[in-house]
């Protein structure tokens, strides 16, 4: 409670410097603000009705390729952690 109190006197302190400043921000939420989420839910529709949503075909992967991409997985974050360790030995 004590600090809505507080912002509200901040809020308004501020805002006794510029008369104009709350007609000015609802001017630009017109002018600016609507128009521009207009243009965006618009082109959100036009994009969502110009794409087709078919599925592609399903190919399983083969045991040999599956195996491939984890080992070279695995070799890549055991690389980036020996590279680490080494890195934070050498600053320390």
């Amino acid at each position: 409670m004590a600090s809505s109190m507080v912002a509200r006197r901040v809020l308004a302190a501020a805002s006794h410097g510029q008369e104009g400043g709350a007609k000015t921000w609802k001017i630009l939420s017109f002018v600016v603000a609507l128009p521009g989420v207009a243009v965006c839910m618009v082109n959100a529709y036009l994009k969502m009705t110009s794409h087709s949503h078919e599925t592609p075909e399903f190919i399983p992967l083969s045991l040999s390729l599956s195996l491939s991409l984890s080992l070279s997985l695995s070799l890549s974050l055991s690389l980036s952690l020996s590279l680490s360790l080494s890195l934070s030995l050498s600053l320390s």
